[in-house]
């Protein structure tokens, strides 16, 4: 039988360890977990799957950065189509925790910030304006964004 396993830490959880044990030790634990899970069920793909989850126990595909106790924690929607954001970590502490629980809850009300200006907007509103999992308000789309997608786009 083919699985595709995943790992879920709840954001509380997640920043709670960030902040007590560092994002260095939480980053390399939460992999460990990953390739235990992997590894139990015979998945043969190395791509992590570690996910973030919200008080509404919705998913999100997390990847951390992490060099010298500072980094960053780049988010997507579960599958990874949609990028949502990028979150610092500095001195082993989560500084955009609330930005990332607003994020995480706007999705789940369709909501998603513009990959280029962060402006929130609907997601079932955006038209084809896409570049690899960006998303773009009309506004960036125009201004730019739609020369620079090129041939990446379906518009």
């Amino acid at each position: 039988m083919n699985v595709t396993p995943k790992i879920a830490i709840d954001s509380r959880a997640l920043k709670r360890e960030i902040d007590n044990r560092g994002v260095t030790a939480v980053a390399k634990d939460l992999k460990t977990l990953w390739y235990k899970t992997k590894d139990a069920v015979n998945y043969k793909w190395d791509n992590c799957e570690i996910k973030v989850s919200n008080i509404f126990g919705e998913c999100f595909a997390v990847q951390f950065h992490v060099e010298n106790g500072e980094g960053s924690v780049s988010m997507w929607n579960e599958n990874g189509q949609v990028s949502l954001d990028s979150y610092k970590i500095r001195n082993d502490k989560f500084l955009d925790y609330a930005r990332m629980v607003e994020i995480m809850e706007n999705w789940t009300r369709g909501i998603v910030p513009c990959s280029k200006c962060g402006r929130p907007f609907k997601y079932h509103e955006r038209e084809n304006r896409t570049m690899f999992a960006g998303v773009f308000c009309e506004e960036c789309w125009e201004n730019g964004m739609r020369k620079e997608a090129g041939s990446w786009t379906n518009d």
